[in-house]
C-alpha cells in the first residue's frame, strides 16, 4: 500500500534498516522499495519470523492489505518477542483480531504489548502523515529502549556509544 511505502521511506531516512515483506512479488521488490535492505516474498507469510530473522531488538510494523493477513502476521510477530510490534487499523479491527488470537491461545499480556492503532495520535489522513505518525512512535520507542540499554550497560561499569548498540531494524509487512 502507499502507507507502507511512505513508512519505509521515512523510516529509512530516520536511520532504520528496513526490510519489506509481502506475499506478492509485485509489491515486495527493490524497484518499489529501493530503500529496503531486503524485500522478502513469502507466500501466505509462512515462517515469517524465521525467514526474516526477527528477534527481540527489532521493530515490526504490520501494515498488510487485509484483516486476515494482519491477524496471521501479528500472530507470528508475537512469537519473535520484538522490541516493538505495531499494527495499523481501527480499534474495531484490533478488537476483532485480538478476539480470534485469544481464541487461539494468545495471552492478553502479549496482545497488550502491541501498539494498535499503530502510530502517535495526530489525526493523520494522508500516507505521508500516517508515516510521520508511525515513524515518530518508532523513534520514541527506540529512544526509550536506547536509554534503558545505556543504563543497563553503565550499571555494570561499561560505557557504550549508540554505535555499539544493535542497529534499528524495521520489518514492514
Amino acid at each position: 500500500s502507499s502507507d507502507l511505502l511512505e513508512v519505509a521511506r521515512l523510516a529509512h531516512v530516520c536511520g532504520f534498516i528496513v526490510d519489506v515483506v509481502d506475499d506478492r512479488p509485485e509489491f515486495s521488490n527493490p524497484q518499489r522499495f529501493p530503500m529496503a535492505r531486503r524485500c522478502h516474498v513469502l507466500p501466505d507469510y509462512e515462517n515469517l519470523v524465521e525467514a526474516c530473522g526477527i528477534g527481540r531488538h527489532h521493530y515490526v510494523a504490520v501494515i498488510t492489505r487485509g484483516h486476515g493477513f494482519d491477524r496471521e502476521t501479528l500472530a507470528q510477530a508475537l512469537t519473535s518477542h520484538a522490541q516493538y510490534i505495531g499494527m495499523i487499523g481501527s480499534k474495531t479491527k484490533r478488537d476483532q483480531i485480538y478476539a480470534i488470537l485469544r481464541g487461539q491461545g494468545v495471552p492478553d499480556a502479549e496482545l497488550a504489548a502491541v501498539c494498535c492503532p499503530i502510530g502517535l495520535t495526530i489525526e493523520a489522513e494522508t500516507p505521508q502523515q500516517i508515516a510521520v505518525s508511525i515513524v515518530a512512535e518508532l523513534l520514541a520507542v527506540q529512544a526509550e529502549a536506547l536509554d534503558q540499554r545505556l543504563l543497563e550497560v553503565r550499571s555494570i561499569g561499561v560505557v557504550r556509544t549508540h554505535a555499539d548498540l544493535d542497529d534499528a531494524f524495521l520489518f514492514c509487512f
